[in-house]
């Protein structure tokens, strides 16, 4: 396994696992897939310092990865970011998505300790069946009051 930045030409690959959790309607807002071409500006929206898209590969394959990205413009909102993690179909229930969120959790040194979520998609298949058995991952997705996964409210742990 290896963690490492994403580059464009990544692209395609990041672009088939997102379009993979499209037809679930529960880890993506979208709802019909989108092309290399239309996410060319979303990816150069990224900066491996600051708002980092981080691959995870098996074998030479990417399995999943995981983007920070700016939640809001206002200046007010610098140190606050929407986190997304999207696993390969043939790779979920791999820990891949535990594996990145550790990863993001460990790469941001003291600021991980303010880490407060605001809200919560996940494809319950790829993400919170992996990223419970994290102590930190637990307790975002309890934090998050009515979070929806697989059409269900999460269960109290």
């Amino acid at each position: 396994m290896s963690l490492r930045s994403a580059q464009i030409t990544d692209l395609p690959r990041v672009v088939e696992i997102y379009n993979a959790a499209i037809p679930g309607r529960q880890a993506t807002a979208d709802t019909a897939p989108v092309t290399v071409a239309s996410r060319e500006p979303w990816f150069r929206e990224f900066d491996p310092q600051r708002r980092p898209l981080w691959l995870l590969e098996r074998e030479g394959v990417v399995c999943g990865w995981l983007s920070l990205r700016s939640f809001y413009g206002r200046p007010a909102y610098q140190a606050t970011v929407e986190a997304a993690v999207y696993t390969a179909p043939d790779a979920r229930r791999t820990r891949v998505g535990a594996e990145l969120l550790a990863h993001a959790i460990a790469s941001d040194g003291h600021r991980a300790s303010s880490w407060r979520p605001v809200g919560l998609l996940a494809d319950g298949v790829v993400a919170l069946g992996e990223l419970v058995g994290d102590a930190r991952a637990r307790w975002m997705a309890e934090s998050v009051p009515g979070a929806i996964v697989e059409g269900r409210e999460l269960p109290a742990w």
